[in-house]
């Protein structure tokens, strides 16, 4: 009979300790559901670098693991290696917020670009959730605070680099030709001109009102080519007269990019 009362004591916890395998086994299967970076522990992927600065350190999801990085620099120039090579981008990308060390979405996130402060890696950005906060840190005029669709635009690596020559007859090149979803970088340069001359992209909001001087000093423009078009002009502020254009290729909706 005793015998008996223990073999059934010891199944019984046979079966209790057999089921806390399966469910850590389940849960270490389905990687961890919250970012969470150690100081002085964890390393940052890109550049392997010990992370010991947790407020400006970030991180994204990759089939269940959270990939650490210690400054947004070393994460954007993860992330467009992958974009360049076709993979699957990271649908949660976590920034921490440089007062709190909370983890907050891309989303959510603003970045304030300086040169000015001290950041890790030199990476030239700090992290913040309120965007009062992060403006309340601007002391100079060459700072902004801007969201993860133009700090990606205006920090990422771009896919095409294209000097173009203004002058009284137009610009050289006449027609760029760019793919959906490139980041360009434009190089513009005057010949000719005795003044500034001061340009827009139409259709495109965010390449407003540039001015490129007449001196001949180049003026670095970037853009992000989100909508695919034959007929994007560069146009003269003063007279809305043309001087280029821009062509967009690439699907306008989601069922043309699965044709």
């Amino acid at each position: 009979m005793r015998n008996s009362k223990l073999h059934y004591i010891i199944k019984q916890l046979s079966s209790m300790f057999l089921l806390i395998f399966i469910a850590h086994l389940f849960t270490s299967c389905r990687g961890k559901s919250e970012p969470e970076i150690l100081a002085d522990v964890d390393t940052c992927a890109h550049c392997t670098m010990i992370i010991n600065q947790v407020n400006q350190a970030c991180g994204y999801f990759v089939d269940g693991e959270f990939v650490t990085f210690d400054s947004p620099g070393c994460l954007l120039r993860s992330y467009d290696i992958m974009r360049k090579e076709g993979g699957v981008l990271p649908e949660k990308v976590y920034f921490a917020d440089f007062e709190s060390s909370d983890f907050i979405l891309s989303g959510t996130t603003h970045f304030l670009l300086t040169s000015h402060l001290p950041t890790v890696m030199n990476s030239g950005v700090l992290c913040f959730k309120d965007k009062n906060v992060a403006q309340s840190f601007i002391k100079h005029d060459d700072e902004m605070v801007t969201d993860w669709m133009d700090y990606r635009v205006l920090r990422g690596t771009p896919d095409k680099i294209i000097s173009i020559s203004i002058t009284p007859d137009g610009m050289q090149p006449e027609v760029i030709v760019l793919s959906k979803n490139d980041i360009v970088e434009y190089v513009f340069s005057t010949q000719n001109f005795d003044e500034d001359i001061s340009l827009y992209l139409k259709g495109y909001d965010e390449l407003e009102n540039f001015i490129v001087p007449a001196t001949g000093e180049e003026l670095k423009v970037r853009m992000f080519a989100s909508r695919p078009g034959a007929g994007f002009p560069f146009l003269k502020t003063k007279d809305d007269s043309p001087v280029g254009m821009v062509k967009i290729l690439g699907a306008h909706t989601s069922d043309e990019e699965e044709m």
